[in-house]
This record gives C-alpha cells, sequence and structure tokens, in this order.
C-alpha cells in the first residue's frame, strides 16, 4: 500500500475514532482487531474494510485512538461468491429432518381421515336433504289443495 492511499486511510478515520463503542451486540460471536488484520483476515484492502463499516457491513471502535473492526466468526472473505456461501445440502438427512417428515407424514394422514369422514357426513347430509324435500313438497301439495278447496267452498 502507497504512503498516499495510508495518508488517505488515516484521513478517512480522523475525527471518527473516539473511543466509544459504535454497536457491540455482545452476542454476536468475532473478535475485534485493527483495520489491516480485518483487512487481511477479510482478504481485501483496508480501503475496503472502511467501505464496509460505511455501509453498516461491520462495526468499528475507536481503541486509545486507533480504530479496530469487529469481524465476525465465520465472515467470509470479500468477494467470495454467493454459490459458495449457501452450504451444500447433506446427502443423508439428519434426526431432526427426519422427525419433522415423520410428523408431517402423520398430519397427512390424520388429515386424510378428517377429510373422508367429512365426505361421508356430506353423503349422509345430502340424503337427509333429498327426504326432507320430498316430505316439503308432499306437505306443499295437500297445503296447495286444501287452500284452492276452501276458495271454490266460498
Amino acid at each position: 500500500m502507497s504512503d498516499e492511499e495510508n495518508a488517505e486511510i488515516a484521513e478517512e478515520s480522523r475525527g471518527n475514532v473516539t473511543g466509544e463503542v459504535v454497536d457491540t451486540l455482545a452476542d454476536t460471536p468475532g473478535q475485534w482487531m485493527p483495520i489491516a488484520d480485518a483487512a487481511s483476515r477479510l482478504a481485501c484492502s483496508q480501503r475496503t474494510v472502511w467501505r464496509l463499516i460505511s455501509r453498516g457491513r461491520l462495526r468499528r471502535r475507536g481503541v486509545g485512538g486507533r480504530a479496530e473492526v469487529f469481524v465476525p466468526t465465520g465472515m467470509p472473505p470479500v468477494g467470495t461468491p454467493a454459490e459458495a456461501l449457501v452450504p451444500a445440502s447433506p446427502a443423508t438427512p439428519d434426526a431432526v429432518t427426519l422427525a419433522v417428515i415423520d410428523e408431517m407424514r402423520a398430519g397427512r394422514a390424520a388429515d386424510a381421515n378428517t377429510i373422508a369422514s367429512q365426505a361421508e357426513r356430506l353423503v349422509a347430509l345430502e340424503r337427509e336433504n333429498a327426504v326432507l324435500r320430498a316430505q316439503l313438497r308432499g306437505r306443499w301439495h295437500r297445503f296447495l289443495s286444501w287452500l284452492l278447496g276452501q276458495e271454490s267452498a266460498t
């Protein structure tokens, strides 16, 4: 790195390094390290580390007047292709996956039983509806006959 680039990086950091922790997120595993070490760890330039900080992808703090950056554990080097970031699927499913599959199958069987019983109930209700319609039709005809008989008598 040239003296000019070092001066530019130092200028970018001047006034920004205070000694206060910008964001700790204590539950995130990782390590605070100097900018140069972070650049080495992430296989990029110090300028890129500062860009990542300014874009909010990395956190920084000032310690004793110098900047440190928090590099999360497992963060891949800058420029790693997206395909390399997706873990490959295991060839054989693990016990948890198999348990979930079994649970889903049991739920599916229970749903099939519920659907079958509801279909049987629907058929029974359709038969009952047909019987009630026939009874109503017969009573309606008797009522109309009675009503028409009353009108002709008057």
